[in-house]
């Protein structure tokens, strides 16, 4: 069984998924926090999976470093998003901007590291505007061998059952982000899903 180290045992998604990842791998998890001073060397991992991140360019290439040099592994892996693949106009979202600039440093410090994006992970019928299965990801996971520093897209479920008012439509399809906000906001707080850049990234794929 493969030895697979979560950087993020904090993350919902961890906390969501961590049964599913004990059956398929042998497994330890810690926080960012815990890799200054914590010497991995000692213990070899076929894979290790980063699941934390930040908005700061040097909190992440302080990230990625401090993996490099206290983790010994054979594959480095970094989940990112299928946002990364919306255009520049959307980088007005901090979100977006995140992943972006996740992925450039982690493939700075990582030529040979693989990149794994999807939607919000969901096995529901019924999931998010768009989501990606999670066993999809630990079929990638459990299959990486050489490190060759590929980038995985992961596939993605589209859920139309809820779009945003079709001014707030016009509005966005202007780039007229800003003006987004209070809607996005009401929407937020009702518990709606497709709005900002996730309606984004739906109208990426549903216009594919």
């Amino acid at each position: 069984m493969k030895k697979l180290l979560v950087i993020g045992k904090n993350s919902r998604l961890y906390k969501k998924y961590r049964d599913a990842l004990e059956g398929a791998f042998s497994l330890k998890a810690i926080s960012h926090k815990d890799i200054n001073g914590w010497n991995g060397t000692a213990l070899h991992f076929d894979v290790v999976l980063i699941l934390s991140t930040s908005k700061s360019i040097k909190d992440l290439s302080s990230l990625y470093n401090n993996v490099k040099d206290n983790i010994s592994a054979h594959n480095y892996v970094l989940l990112s998003s299928h946002v990364v693949q919306l255009e520049n106009d959307y980088d007005w979202y901090e979100y977006v901007m995140a992943k972006k600039l996740g992925e450039l440093e982690f493939r700075a410090v990582f030529p040979f590291g693989i990149i794994v994006r999807g939607g919000d992970f969901s096995d529901d019928i019924l999931g998010p505007p768009v989501s990606s299965s999670f066993y999809n990801l630990l079929d990638v996971l459990a299959s990486l061998s050489d490190p060759d520093g590929f980038t995985v897209d992961l596939p993605v479920a589209i859920n139309d059952k809820h779009t945003p008012h079709k001014l707030y439509q016009y509005i966005f399809r202007l780039g007229w982000y800003r003006f987004c906000r209070f809607p996005d906001a009401i929407y937020r707080v009702l518990g709606y899903k497709n709005y900002g850049y996730t309606f984004g990234l739906f109208k990426f794929f549903s216009e594919k």
